[in-house]
């Protein structure tokens, strides 16, 4: 019996992927060169379609393209103009278009031709992109983050290689078409389209993605919810301005209204910015320091969804110098708007001094954006770390944009991240119910050996002391006996009592 003499290799490690390029070259590359040539039609002259006449034509974006006749060849092409063909002329293939072979589309005689040819005479006459090419941009501007240049220029090399071919530039063009599409795009999924009074009618925020997990009223909350019993880097360079380059969605998604954000920036922009009393405070204390030349924006201020890392409809902004209050307020107000909350935890790394003040600064906003603090429980907190904000890898693209494409092009990402993280909850919760499942016997094991080693007295105290606390949890004269109350012994606090015990006994 035949043996194998190579040793066996784990599939997919880095030998047998080594050992399968290395064993296979030699025919891939023959291979290569073959379909270069007629492959399999080598020994035919007739067209692979009718049969009758000379095949000569064969298209590089078909599937299992074959040699086919003039006439074939652009009746297959119908709804497939944009295609690469290619001609042989007895020694190799010489690249021809369609056009020159008899192909016209006769535009607006079909109801889908306006959609095959994305934005067509609404951006520039007599050009025409194939509408996968800008969904294909889309996606991949999320997954990778590529540039619009980076991924036309590949369009034209894909198209002509060698650099002898002339094209016309439509950059430009390529780039309206992206941005016009992004925002079709989340009009549509915001159900927009079905709307009698039309997109006009759009409310800000409305077309974000929202948090399933988070309490929606007249979404997954009932009606009579508010009885129910309480629950146990990205800067921008100067490049353009608004009236130039505004944004379509005019805060209809992540970002803040625009105008009505620098309004409050412009009334308020005169108001000394106090000065944080606590250490290590840069995002405040040193936010006139940073070097903002030439910058329209140093930045983004972002309100988040803390528990699900969602961003939340009209909670982001552009920041001018720093994280100054008046821009954080904004969007902290902006966002809240569209929320019923009975209880409200905010975690931000500046709380400390932010709220001292806030809701005196929140009297300088609309009414709309006024929060009644009176009947809501709020508490503020100092969080241990940032929630990545998901677009630092977008900064080196968008900090070249107009200040209304960079909105645009932010708020389509910032929605992919949602729908990602929506449509990711089922995995993610069936995994950490299989963590869970696996702990929950750990920790009750645990549990009854602790159980197990306290009195009855002390059992039926920390009961009653912990039903108390579940009944009135936002009651701050009632204990929580889960948080640890014994005092950390710092470095310092050792080194002065053993001074004091030293100075004890030298007495």
């Amino acid at each position: 019996m035949d043996e194998d003499p190579s040793p066996e290799v784990e599939v997919g490690s880095p030998n047998k992927r080594r050992r399968t390029a290395s064993d296979h070259r030699e025919l891939f590359l023959l291979e290569m060169l073959r379909h270069d040539g007629r492959g399999d039609d080598i020994s035919s002259t007739f067209c692979n379609t009718c049969g009758i006449t000379v095949g000569s034509y064969r298209c590089k974006d078909c599937f299992m393209s074959r040699l086919s006749c003039q006439m074939c060849v652009v009746a297959a092409h119908a709804y497939s103009p944009v295609h690469r063909v290619e001609k042989w002329n007895g020694e190799c293939f010489k690249n021809i278009t369609l056009k020159n072979l008899g192909l016209h589309v006769q535009l607006g005689h079909k109801a889908y031709t306006l959609w095959l040819w994305t934005f067509v005479g609404a951006i520039e006459r007599n050009l025409t992109l194939n509408n996968s090419y800008v969904s294909q941009f889309h996606v991949l501007s999320f997954e990778s983050k590529v540039l619009a240049y980076e991924f036309y220029h590949s369009l034209v090399h894909m198209t002509d290689n060698t650099g002898l071919l002339k094209h016309r530039d439509r950059y430009e063009a390529f780039m309206c078409m992206a941005r016009e599409f992004r925002h079709v795009k989340m009009l549509k999924r915001a159900g927009r389209s079905h709307d009698p009074s039309g997109i006009i009618a759009t409310q800000q925020g409305e077309c974000v993605v929202l948090c399933p997990a988070c309490p929606q009223p007249g979404k997954n909350l009932p009606d009579d919810w508010e009885l129910a019993p309480k629950g146990k880097g990205s800067d921008r360079q100067i490049v353009s301005k608004d009236t130039v380059d505004p944004s379509l969605s005019r805060g209809w998604g992540n970002f803040v209204n625009e105008t009505e954000y620098k309004a409050h920036l412009t009334n308020q922009g005169m108001e000394a910015q106090e000065k944080s009393m606590c250490t290590s405070h840069n995002a405040v204390n040193m936010a006139d320091s940073k070097s903002s030349k030439g910058l329209a924006a140093t930045g983004l201020g972002t309100i988040d969804c803390a528990r699900h890392n969602m961003n939340l409809p009209n909670g982001v902004g552009d920041l001018q110098k720093g994280e100054r209050y008046i821009n954080m307020d904004f969007l902290f107000f902006s966002t809240l708007r569209h929320h019923s909350l009975d209880v409200l935890n905010v975690s931000y790394d500046i709380a400390c001094q932010w709220h001292k003040n806030l809701w005196a600064r929140m009297a300088t906003l609309p009414k709309e954006y006024q929060l009644n603090h009176a009947i809501t429980t709020v508490q503020f907190f100092v969080l241990k770390f940032h929630l990545p904000a998901h677009i630092a890898k977008l900064a080196s693209s968008t900090k070249e944009m107009g200040p209304g494409c960079r909105r645009d092009t932010l708020d389509d990402h910032f929605g992919d991240w949602n729908w990602k993280k929506v449509v990711n909850l089922e995995a993610m919760l069936l995994c950490k119910t299989k963590e869970t499942m696996l702990e929950k016997a750990a920790f009750h094991a645990t549990f009854e050996e602790l159980d197990a080693a306290i009195t009855e007295e002390h059992r039926i105290a920390w009961k009653a002391e912990v039903e108390r606390w579940e009944e009135n949890p936002n009651d701050m004269s009632v204990s929580n006996l889960f948080e640890a109350k014994s005092v950390a012994i710092t470095q310092a606090g050792a080194r002065l009592k053993l001074a004091q015990l030293e100075a004890k006994e030298l007495e």
